[in-house]
């Protein structure tokens, strides 16, 4: 099982529900979906909405790898990162989150939003580049084709999270709005999608069209929990959770996962 994310403190009783469940021997696992639920129920009282989106993120890592659709083809120009990014994150929701801030009072207005739409941008514009150079990587033939599309993957599911974390701040009250900066700090960091070693070791893309949609889609919702999460909508956060770790494994029941192939023998 790969470990979680870095700064995500998982208690030992959950990384042991969450191994059981990912053994390869089918007999080895849970008996059944409601036997895993069962054993995170126990103690659910004690589980975070970030512990839970570490288990579905390590449930649906063992299961299909890379948790996307392929991305769209890169354009040959290495030109195209500005105009993904402002599909999310553009004029028109810079000003519905500014009037949004604004109908909440000045204070929100004038002090709270200024430094979120700043980070907003940073990450934006992190990601841009990271979009654009490792485009260029592949035209210099420093990066294989398989290794450009795990990067763009990984771009990929990066922009989601962004995407989520706006759609949050688009419907802020107060609390939310208090919290904005927590929100967009709490993103993955787009450098991650640079790490080659670590892209290399990520177990493959699934090759079925329909599969690589279903998961995109729940990896999607997952990126949502994490914003609800930071957003202190914590119940909102557990309940899409358990929804999206249902659809994981009903995904994984139906489904054949790609397996990492073992080292050959030295």
């Amino acid at each position: 099982m790969r470990a979680p994310p870095a700064g995500t403190h998982v208690p030992a009783w959950l990384l042991a529900v969450i191994a059981r469940g990912l053994r390869p021997e089918p007999e080895s696992r849970w008996p059944s979906m409601e036997d895993l639920l069962r054993a995170l129920d126990r103690s659910r009282s004690r589980v975070r909405p970030t512990l839970a989106a570490a288990t579905l993120a390590a449930v649906l890592a063992g299961a299909g790898g890379y948790l996307a659709a392929r991305p769209a083809p890169v354009d040959e120009t290495c030109n195209g990162s500005g105009q993904e990014i402002a599909a999310i994150w553009g004029a028109r929701e810079r000003e519905e989150i500014d009037r949004r801030f604004a109908g909440l009072g000045p204070y929100h207005s004038t002090e709270l939003w200024p430094p979120i739409a700043a980070a907003l941008d940073a990450y934006a514009g992190g990601w841009m580049t990271a979009h654009k150079n490792a485009c260029l990587a592949h035209r210099r033939g420093e990066n294989s084709e398989a290794l450009l599309d795990q990067r763009m993957v990984c771009l990929a599911q990066r922009k989601a999270g962004l995407g989520e974390a706006i759609a949050v701040l688009r419907a802020a009250d107060g609390e939310v709005a208090a919290r904005g900066l927590e929100i967009i700090r709490g993103l993955q960091p787009v450098d991650d999608c640079a790490d080659l070693r670590a892209l290399a070791n990520e177990a493959p893309l699934p090759e079925d069209p329909e599969l690589r949609a279903a998961l995109a889609d729940q990896r999607a919702r997952l990126e949502r929990v994490g914003a609800l999460d930071r957003a202190g909508r914590e119940i909102a956060a557990i309940e899409l959770a358990e929804e999206v770790l249902a659809a994981a494994h009903a995904l994984r029941r139906g489904r054949p996962w790609p397996r990492r192939c073992s080292p050959a023998p030295g």
